[in-house]
């Protein structure tokens, strides 16, 4: 039986390093990946030309940097914005909308497939939930609209499918990679997680002062339901 193959994009610097550790490799590696993933954008490993050659060729065999299929072409509207249809690895899809000029480079993003939560306003909330996102899809959802509109971004928004604070963990855990100066480095002051008032989470988020801004919209909503 085949093992699966690991995905990269979510790891820590830390993960990576134990990661290169289980690959007899120095931690050193593990950093060195972690720049080449998050900061410098690798989108292959044969980029990384500062690892031996023979580490990368074993990566490929054990490893992968992680990658969102496209469901549609995402085609520039007259606005200039763009909507993303991203094909999920369980066959799930979930939404993201690059906005240029809004102002700076910004993208809306996703996280979770539906929502648990009833906003009469909401189409998403019509669809239920499916389930949460991992911290590696919703980092991946901010990369693969970067490359595909061949852009840095400047600002994120968490106001696509779902209720961030209902994905507490993993929408901290996308937060703290966004914002790492030695990754990614986006400001914290230009990312807004938008929740309709998850009271218990909120009382969370005031504890651990996360790396972003918080929008509350106080809309009617039934108690959420555990993602099947």
């Amino acid at each position: 039986m085949l093992l699966k193959k690991k995905i990269l994009i979510g790891l820590t610097r830390k993960e990576l390093e134990s990661f290169a550790h289980e690959q007899s490799e120095p931690a050193f590696r593990g950093r060195q990946l972690y720049s080449w993933l998050y900061q410098k954008r690798a989108t292959s490993f044969d980029e990384m030309s500062d690892l031996p050659a023979t580490w990368r060729l074993k990566l490929k065999d054990v490893a992968t940097i992680g990658t969102l299929g496209l469901a549609r072409p995402a085609n520039a509207s007259r606005d200039g914005s763009r909507k993303f249809l991203f094909d999920l690895e369980d066959g799930l899809r979930v939404e993201s909308v690059y906005l240029p000029d809004s102002p700076g480079e910004t993208v809306c993003i996703s996280s979770q497939v539906g929502c648990a939560l009833g906003c009469h306003f909401c189409a998403t909330a019509k669809m239920g939930l499916f389930r949460h996102l991992t911290a590696s899809e919703i980092v991946l959802q901010v990369l693969e609209v970067e490359k595909h509109c061949s852009t840095r971004l400047t600002n994120i928004v968490f106001m696509g499918m779902g209720e961030p604070l209902h994905n507490y963990d993993q929408v901290l855990a996308a937060l703290r990679l966004l914002t790492d100066e030695n990754g990614i480095g986006l400001a914290a002051r230009r990312i807004t997680v938008s929740t309709v008032g998850l009271v218990p989470a909120i009382e969370r988020w005031m504890k651990d002062s996360p790396p972003a801004k918080l929008a509350i919209s106080c809309m009617r909503q039934r108690t959420p339901a555990a993602p099947s």
